[in-house]
């Protein structure tokens, strides 16, 4: 029996992606083998019922507050260091953590940290200094590297650095969702730091219903979906352009398009959708959840990613996980080379890029009047992600942590 610690701060978060995607893999494991505990913030909504392995540290709701004030009157860079999450629920975690392993009420094998926010693996680095447990850092997003932690001091964005640094010098394991990621982190930190570094898929939590069979003919009214949140410059304005091309040159495909965009959207996108005329073909339904997403995923044709334009792109949105579970062909708006670029392509779906509003055009087109030559993609590749699949993984990796060195 093993029995991990995990530090994550919104396991329990309602409408959360990663804490869907750990919620998915925690419960793929053997209670034979695995015996869990969970410490996480007790911030409304939480996802009910609560599970007996979870215990809630309460995180103080005046410190988000206070961060709000900083990042728009002060400035944003303190806020990330290493997050006000700390602040308001990291440090009273370490204190819970560290009290029940010291009284024996919780006596784990090892420490499990997964971020996002970063304030989970601060945490985890303070249990680890505290008690000498072996300890794995998990990123379903990437720490200094992540562009939407937009520091605008070099001295602080310095201090990031070396706070990433000392976390990955005290971690036992290191496990990034892929190879893009892991790659450029062997080669920053050099060979024996990179010998910690593994990859290991994110999970997709399946749900209770089968996928229905794809009905959808060519000249029926075509259903698009985006599931999932836009922000800063993860925007959605290149594909929204390419559908008032697309309606200007076919106004008889109004009638036959809608588009789902579910989750947050940002005010310029809503401004541009209201300025070309589309207000009737886009639905915007705000954020939802989980269950009541899975209503939209069975009922679409096609599936939008989107990704932000940046310098390096390795995030892997979790939203396409369940495109793929759901086996509709999806279209990813993405710049060359990003990891979500990798994975389409690699189930043979279509992935173009942010710049490119011809190419989205015209595979709209197609969509509208070839469909069937969309579904030439990979049905199973969603097995890669499959929880007992990842979880199987995961065991080979914290056995070898344990008991091989």
């Amino acid at each position: 029996m093993l029995r991990p610690l995990i530090v994550n701060r919104g396991y329990q978060f309602d409408q959360s992606p990663g804490g869907e995607c750990l919620r998915a893999f925690l419960s793929a494991m053997d209670k034979g083998k695995w015996d869990s505990m969970v410490y996480a913030s007790d911030r409304p909504p939480l996802v009910e019922p609560m599970p007996g392995y979870v215990k809630l540290v309460h995180e103080k709701r005046m410190v988000r507050y206070i961060a709000g004030v900083i990042r728009r009157v002060l400035l944003p860079d303190l806020t990330w260091l290493p997050g006000y999450e700390w602040w308001s629920w990291g440090k009273a975690t370490v204190n819970e953590v560290v009290n029940d392993i010291t009284s024996g009420s919780v006596k784990p094998d090892y420490i499990h940290s997964v971020a996002f926010p970063v304030a989970s693996h601060w945490a985890a680095l303070k249990v680890k200094k505290a008690t000498g447990l072996p300890w794995v850092m998990q990123f379903y997003d990437p720490w200094a590297d992540n562009p939407y932690r937009p520091f605008k001091t070099k001295w602080l964005k310095k201090r990031d650095w070396a706070m990433e640094r000392e976390a990955v010098e005290a971690a036992d394991l290191i496990i990034h969702n892929n190879e893009a990621i892991a790659q450029l982190w062997r080669e920053r930190y050099g060979d024996e730091i990179g010998k910690k570094i593994a990859v290991l898929p994110l999970t997709v939590p399946m749900p209770d219903t089968a996928v229905e069979e794809n009905t959808h003919k060519s000249g029926d009214t075509l259903t698009v979906s985006h599931i999932g949140n836009f922000m800063l410059n993860r925007t959605s304005q290149p594909f929204i352009r390419a559908v008032a091309v697309l309606l200007d040159r076919h106004s008889e495909y109004r009638e036959k398009l809608r588009i789902n965009y579910i989750g947050m959207v940002t005010e310029p996108e809503k401004e541009l959708i209201k300025m070309n005329g589309l207000s009737e073909v886009f639905n915007l339904t705000g954020s939802i959840s989980a269950e009541a997403c899975v209503e939209y995923y069975k009922k679409s044709d096609l599936f939008l990613a989107i990704d932000g334009v940046n310098k390096d792109n390795l995030f892997l949105p979790s939203k396409i996980l369940k495109y793929l579970y759901f086996r509709r062909p999806i279209l990813g708006i993405t710049p060359k080379g990003s990891v979500l670029d990798g994975e389409l392509r690699r189930s043979g779906h279509t992935s173009i890029a942010n710049s490119d509003m011809e190419s989205i055009v015209e595979y709209l087109e197609r969509a509208m009047t070839d469909y069937d030559s969309l579904l030439r993609f990979n049905h199973d590749y969603w097995h890669r992600f499959e929880p007992r699949n990842v979880v199987d993984a995961y065991g080979d990796l914290v056995e070898r942590m344990l008991f091989n060195n």
